[in-house]
């Protein structure tokens, strides 16, 4: 009898230590993709003028991601304005007086808060999903082998 109970609890504590890791293999692995993604702003509306300054919503642009299209479907061409990637303050330098004052939309990628620049620590971050997801195997097989009565050693 005090062996049915021990592996009943066994059981038991192989099927809640399954559902923990699943339920947190799923947060972790958006975590963990948060840190390697760009994001994307399409059609910000900005309304320049010239030799003012407007600031976007995001900072941290990707470079040569930023452009802007009027209502007609006319893209601003880069003459026309300059921008501090880290900051996102665009400065309007308008060379035809018929651009400026137009609403623009304004499209562009940047680096979210929790974006990692460093290549080699995206690749690490990104085997922490599979490592986590093979920590929770290994306890899973142990108490398995426990309950029916072996020992790791016995694998090797």
């Amino acid at each position: 009898m005090v062996e049915m109970s021990k592996q009943m609890g066994f059981l038991i504590t192989f099927f809640v230590l399954f559902i923990i890791g699943v339920n947190l293999l799923i947060p972790i692995a958006d975590q963990v993709a948060g840190t390697s993604q760009l994001r994307s702003v399409v059609n910000e509306s900005v309304t320049p003028t010239n030799g003012s300054t407007n600031t976007l919503a995001n900072i941290d642009l990707q470079s040569g991601s930023l452009g802007f299209v009027n209502s007609s479907g006319t893209t601003l061409g880069t003459a026309n304005f300059s921008v501090d990637l880290a900051t996102a303050v665009v400065t309007w330098t308008f060379s035809e007086t018929n651009q400026n004052e137009t609403d623009y939309n304004a499209s562009y990628t940047f680096f979210p808060d929790e974006y990692v620049k460093d290549g080699t620590s995206r690749t690490i971050l990104s085997l922490v999903t599979l490592f986590f997801a093979l920590a929770v195997l290994l306890l899973l097989l142990g108490l398995f082998m426990i309950m029916s009565g072996n020992s790791f050693r016995d694998l090797f």
